[in-house]
């Protein structure tokens, strides 16, 4: 397992983004949140939190990265959320219908 610091660097370069722009997410100066990515100083948990949910994935699957995440001999799979505005009631329950034919898909409704 790669030390936190590394895989913030690496995750950030891999997916495109600029050190100001994982700085925004933390609410932190760059040159504060450059000190993370160096080792020079630590990150809280909730500082993961918003890391994580920034990239779609679990505290746990940034904690094990690159590596795929294990759990009671099952491979975790990250969640995906799909938002679609459709102009009818009718127009949302064909999108459910489309979604619920997908294999191992869990759909939820939100009202707005």
């Amino acid at each position: 397992m790669k030390p936190i610091n590394e895989v913030l660097k690496e995750i950030r370069k891999k997916n495109g983004y600029k050190q100001r722009e994982l700085a925004d997410v933390l609410v932190l100066d760059v040159t504060s949140y450059g000190k993370k990515e160096l080792g020079q100083t630590d990150i809280t948990l909730r500082q993961l939190e918003s890391i994580a949910n920034f990239y779609k994935i679990t505290v746990l699957e940034l904690l094990a990265y690159p590596s795929p995440v294990i759990v009671n001999n099952e491979l975790l799979q990250p969640k995906i959320r799909i938002s679609v505005d459709v102009g009818s009631r009718n127009q949302s329950e064909k999108v459910v219908q489309v979604l619920k034919k997908i294999e191992d898909i869990n759909v939820e409704i939100l009202k707005k």
